[in-house]
């Protein structure tokens, strides 16, 4: 936030929005990356838990005073009182998607000027084969079968990456650890409204013949599907690390 406060041109009055604000760490650190810059900027705080807005407004009662405004409210549905040129979120959960970081800040990109930025701007997922007798053995120990199929948080120690750089016999495996998703945003993306979600748009293609009965549809609805993920670790292929703590 600092070196965006740093970089930021003009001497106009910046305008932040929290976009998940919780019980305000990052707003405490947006308020400190602006007075370490020196610059003039105002900062909304949206958050929809009932709970942690209660702790936002006594922090705004006793830190932060008139220097932020609280807004109470689902940033995918709500509005905010005006565009603002830096949107400051941490919904990325630990593996990039999990906690629905592309669906609500899709709905929040609406907030931004036409030339405001996201931070983050980006986030990618990768993956990579691995093995791991100790994590094996630790997730089986449970009495509950559910266990081994379970997605973990893990440290990365006792494992073995089964992948290799090369490209294996037929020289078109790729890299060691390979991408898996990317997500950007702002997001140009002709099929979403200015709200983040699915439009509606004319087939480019003709209807085919069709009986007098079945109905021709003019518009098609794209179709986005989730990706499905369970990680099963075997004593030959897994997940890595130690320390099993479910994936909330």
């Amino acid at each position: 936030m600092y070196q965006a406060l740093r970089d930021w041109a003009g001497e106009d009055k910046i305008t932040f929005c929290i976009a998940g604000a919780g019980r305000g760490p990052l707003v405490a650190r947006c308020l400190r990356a602006i007075e370490r810059s020196g610059r003039a900027a105002f900062v909304y705080a949206v958050e929809k838990n009932p709970n942690a807005y209660v702790t936002l407004q006594d922090r705004q009662r006793r830190e932060w005073g008139e220097r932020v405004q609280l807004l109470f409210g689902d940033m995918r549905f709500m509005d905010v009182p005006q565009r603002v040129d830096i949107l400051v979120s941490e919904l990325l959960g630990s593996f990039g998607d999990n906690e629905l970081s592309p669906e609500c800040l899709d709905g929040a990109m609406r907030f931004l000027k036409p030339k405001g930025i996201s931070i983050p701007s980006s986030y990618t997922a990768h993956l990579a084969p691995l093995s791991s007798s100790r994590l094996f053995n630790e997730a089986r120990a449970a009495k509950d079968l559910k266990s081994v199929e379970t997605p973990y948080v893990v440290m990365f120690q006792a494992v073995n990456v089964l992948s290799g750089d090369g490209g294996g016999v037929s020289g078109k495996c790729g890299p060691q650890v390979q991408e898996c998703w990317e997500f950007v945003h702002p997001r140009v993306d002709p099929v979403l409204d200015d709200r983040g979600t699915l439009r509606k748009r004319r087939s480019q293609h003709p209807p085919a013949p069709q009986g007098p009965n079945i109905k021709r549809h003019a518009e098609l609805v794209p179709l986005v599907l989730p990706v499905q993920r369970t990680a099963v670790p075997t004593q030959q292929l897994g997940a890595a690390g130690v320390d099993l703590a479910p994936d909330e």
